[in-house]
C-alpha cells in the first residue's frame, strides 16, 4: 500500500471587518468573526506577501481570494 500524504487545512477566523476598498477584490464585505478556510490552490504571484490565499468553504472546489494576514487568526486543531 502506497502512503499518501494527507496536508491538513488551515482555519482561521476573521478578527476584524475588511471592506471592499481595503480589499478592491472582494465580492463582498469579510465581517470580524467569520470563519475562512486556507485555500492551497493558488499561484504564488497570485498573493502578496502580507496576505493569505482562502476560502469561504472547507472545500477546496471553491474559488479563493486574499485576505490581509494581519486580520486573520488561525484556530488550533486540539
Amino acid at each position: 500500500m502506497k502512503a499518501r500524504l494527507i496536508i491538513a487545512q488551515k482555519e482561521f477566523v476573521v478578527m476584524r471587518d475588511i471592506s471592499q476598498e481595503e480589499c478592491w477584490w472582494l465580492e463582498r464585505p469579510i465581517f470580524k468573526g467569520e470563519v475562512v478556510y486556507q485555500s492551497l490552490d493558488y499561484k504564488a504571484h497570485e498573493i502578496s506577501p502580507i496576505g493569505v490565499a482562502v476560502t469561504s468553504h472547507p472545500n477546496t472546489n471553491f474559488p479563493y481570494f486574499e485576505l490581509p494576514k494581519k486580520a486573520l487568526l488561525e484556530l488550533s486543531r486540539n
